[in-house]
Parts: C-alpha cells; sequence; structure tokens
C-alpha cells in the first residue's frame, strides 16, 4: 500500500515539474527597474527573438500581460540616459551604443509577418520597433563621430572630415531605406499610413536639422518619387514638408557660400 501511494506521489511530482517546465513564463529583466542597462536590453531581445515557440504570441501593445514588456523594450530612455551622460568617456558610450544598435538590428524585423491579405500582422509593433532604431541611431552616429574628432590630434585635418562624412552618408543612407518602406504602404492600414507620415515629420525632420550641411540630394529625389507613388494624402504630405525643409537648408548653405566668397 505505502508502495503505490509513494508511486502515485513521484508520479504527480513528475507531472507537476513537467507541466511547470511547460507553462514557465520567459524570463525577462526586471520592468520595475527605472532605466534598462545595455545587458538588460540584449537579454530582452534575445528573450522575444529566440526562446518564443512558433505558435506562441509574441508581447504585443494590446496584450495588457504582454505589453508592459514590450513598452519596457521600446523605452528611448534606456539608451538615452547612458549616451547623454556627460560624466561617461566617448569610448565607452560608443562601445554602448554599438551594442544598443547591433541588438535592435536583430530584432528590427521580428514583427514583419504578413497575413494572407498581405497586411502586417503586427503593425504597430513593426512601426514602434523601427522608430526605435531611427531614435538610437541619431544617438550612435553622432556619439561614434565625437569619439572619432575627440581621439585625433587634428580633428580639422581633411582625413578626419571624411571619415565623419562618411559616417553621416550612411545614416543618411540608413533613413532611406526606412523611407523605402512607403513602397508597402498596401500592408498598412489607414491608421498605420498616419504612422508612417509622423515617422517623417519626426525623426526624418531630425536628421536634416543635426547635420543642415550634408548632402540630402538622394533623400529629397527618393521624396519626389514617392510622392507621386502614394496613395496616402498624410505621407504625401509629409514629404512635400521633407523636401521643404531640405532645400531650406541648401538654400541657407548656397547663401552662405555666397558670403564667404565675397568676403575673400
Amino acid at each position: 500500500m505505502k508502495n503505490k501511494i509513494l508511486k502515485t506521489i513521484t508520479s504527480l511530482v513528475i507531472l507537476i515539474l513537467f507541466s511547470n517546465c511547460e507553462t514557465k513564463t520567459h524570463d525577462f529583466p526586471p520592468l520595475d527597474k527605472r532605466y534598462w542597462t545595455v545587458e538588460d536590453f540584449e537579454n530582452a531581445v534575445n528573450e522575444i527573438m529566440y526562446n518564443y515557440k512558433p505558435e506562441e504570441e509574441l508581447p504585443t501593445f494590446n496584450n495588457p500581460e504582454t505589453a508592459p514588456i514590450l513598452n519596457k523594450v521600446l523605452d528611448t530612455e534606456n539608451f538615452k540616459i547612458i549616451l547623454n551622460d556627460e560624466e561617461l568617456g566617448l569610448k565607452y558610450k560608443n562601445e554602448i551604443g554599438e551594442r544598443f544598435f547591433q541588438s535592435w538590428r536583430n530584432i528590427s524585423n521580428r514583427y514583419s509577418d504578413l497575413d494572407r491579405k498581405d497586411k502586417y500582422v503586427n503593425e504597430d509593433e513593426h512601426i514602434a520597433v523601427n522608430n526605435f532604431g531611427l531614435e538610437l541611431q541619431l544617438y550612435y552616429f553622432k556619439i561614434g563621430n565625437e569619439e572619432i574628432i575627440s581621439s585625433t590630434e587634428d580633428p580639422n585635418s581633411n582625413n578626419v572630415k571624411d571619415v565623419v562624412n562618411s559616417n553621416v552618408n550612411t545614416l543618411i543612407s540608413n533613413f532611406i531605406l526606412h523611407l523605402d518602406e512607403i513602397n508597402n504602404e498596401n500592408s498598412y492600414s489607414q491608421e498605420g499610413k498616419k504612422q508612417l507620415a509622423e515617422r517623417i515629420d519626426t525623426y526624418f525632420s531630425k536628421v536634416v536639422n543635426e547635420y543642415p550641411n550634408s548632402n540630402f540630394d538622394n533623400l529629397k529625389r527618393k521624396s519626389e518619387l514617392f510622392i507621386k507613388k502614394t496613395n496616402s494624402s498624410e505621407i504625401k504630405e509629409s514629404l512635400e514638408k521633407l523636401i521643404k525643409l531640405i532645400e531650406s537648408k541648401n538654400k541657407k548653405e548656397e547663401q552662405e557660400t555666397d558670403i564667404e566668397v565675397s568676403e575673400n
């Protein structure tokens, strides 16, 4: 009798342990931390990328149980608190920025699945993840260039200027790749198209204002092409504003050049 009871108890224990393994919640850094470290961010991204089964729903904004996770992952203050810290060295901040950037690249397409109607399954999440990346790149490339300038004997040398300008051109090219998302506008709802327009207003204007003397000809040309192609009035209006902003910067640069020439 005792042996039967012992076997029954043992079987129940095994069943409970097996059940716990099957239903174990995902392992994320503490959500109540004010800011996540880069290690926290990397661990959270890896959890989303590799530890969700195909049949599992990824963290989404409309799921009250997982929305706090995604909100924490996409909190830009996680990297801003470090990259804005004047007490930290540029080399250290550049290394941290690189780690945030590489980890974001891993997750950038995680929410890009389409349904049978070629619509984004997780539209809001797809947009938010890529908006996070645009904001991160503005900080990351700036810190990288500041480190290059500070670590050289002659910050005004042509070689340094060439490297810095090359990095800025890479940043602009990365932004142009995000503008190409307009090619997929039919995969978005009307609300999604509005969010794409807001992306142009917010992030693309930032990169133009941050680097007003850079070459935005390719961005302008691409914007002009998409104005003809898009069926969204909101996107069209945002592109028109972007073009006007670029033209205003070009005009100001030309005026400054004319003044320098006349003074010489």
